[in-house]
């Protein structure tokens, strides 16, 4: 079975519909939520990051509202992806695979959230990207991980440089449990001094992707302009640039060098803020709103007649 997205953990937990109606107009209009509702929805989100969306998860949840239920089930499943690599994977493919898999909860929680080769096994780059690479590739047909390519321009039409990518967890949920206790109650309470950044970027990620984007990310490296663009995407109002902000420090140095050197038509910074539009004309987002853009974009019919 599929996971369910945000809205459908929403509806499992009984939540009117009319209340997410009222707050995905809100993200349509760029308009302030209630702060009532929004601290809320934002506890209903971490809720969602740590049960993840898959059905047997959200219901062991729904029905005890315990989450050691929920993290029996969610070691269950992660113990099933490595059944499975062992079922379908065959000789020194099972170890490599295996090896893959389990360094992407590492690979995340790195400020260079780029899937390194070399990290598995700290082989060169070169050497661990032959070794490797059919061994990733065999996680995302797997649906096990969700690919975020870098851009190799920042125009429209976006493409990817196929070489550089990030791994997220298609399960935000399985990646919090493997990342253990101390991370789940740092998520419930908002708690920012753990270092929840690859949850908070792993979780919007999945929120885009499962919104039907195709989200990328823009690294430079070298130099003054030295930046790290958490996702870019192509939508309907055009080149869209967003960066997750999980902790206490809202400042984005990237999101303004990038406004300095390309064409942008939407800038948004997610994180916990009640929706807004600053001077700088920044949106600002909390992260469960990653779920709804979908439906906040505008339709282009074609002209009229």
């Amino acid at each position: 079975m599929y996971a369910l997205d945000f809205e459908e953990f929403l509806w499992a937990k009984g939540i009117k519909e009319s209340i997410i109606s009222e707050v995905k107009e809100c993200i349509r209009g760029k308009r302030p939520m209630d702060d009532v509702v929004l601290d809320r929805f934002n506890g209903y989100y971490r809720e969602f990051m740590i049960t993840g969306g898959m059905p047997e998860s959200v219901s062991a949840y729904i029905e005890s509202g315990a989450f050691t239920s929920v993290n029996r089930i969610l070691r269950e499943l992660n113990a099933s992806c490595l059944r499975d690599i062992n079922r379908y994977n065959a000789g020194i493919d099972i170890r490599k695979t295996t090896e893959c898999y389990e360094s992407i909860p590492d690979q995340l929680a790195g400020s260079n959230k780029k899937f390194m080769y070399s990290r598995i096994r700290g082989e060169g780059s070169r050497k661990a990207s032959d070794r490797y690479m059919e061994n990733i590739l065999w996680i995302r047909g797997a649906g096990y991980g969700n690919f975020c390519y870098a851009v190799a321009d920042m125009a429209l039409p976006l493409r990817s440089k196929r070489g550089h990518f990030k791994v997220y967890q298609s399960d935000t949920g399985m990646l919090v449990n493997r990342y253990g206790d101390n991370c789940l109650k740092a998520i419930y309470r908002g708690d920012y001094s753990y270092n929840i950044g690859a949850i908070a970027e792993n979780a919007v990620a999945e929120g885009l992707m499962k919104s039907g984007y195709v989200p990328r990310f823009h690294s430079v490296t070298r130099g003054e302009e030295h930046m790290e663009l958490d996702f870019v995407l192509e939508t309907g109002d055009g080149l869209c640039v967003i960066e997750v902000k999980s902790g206490k420090d809202r400042d984005a140095p990237s999101l303004s060098k990038a406004m300095r050197t390309y064409r942008l038509d939407r800038c948004i910074i997610m994180s916990e803020e009640n929706i807004h539009v600053d001077d700088d004309g920044v949106e600002h987002y909390p992260m469960f709103a990653a779920c709804f853009f979908r439906e906040s974009e505008p339709v282009w019919e074609g002209p009229a007649l």
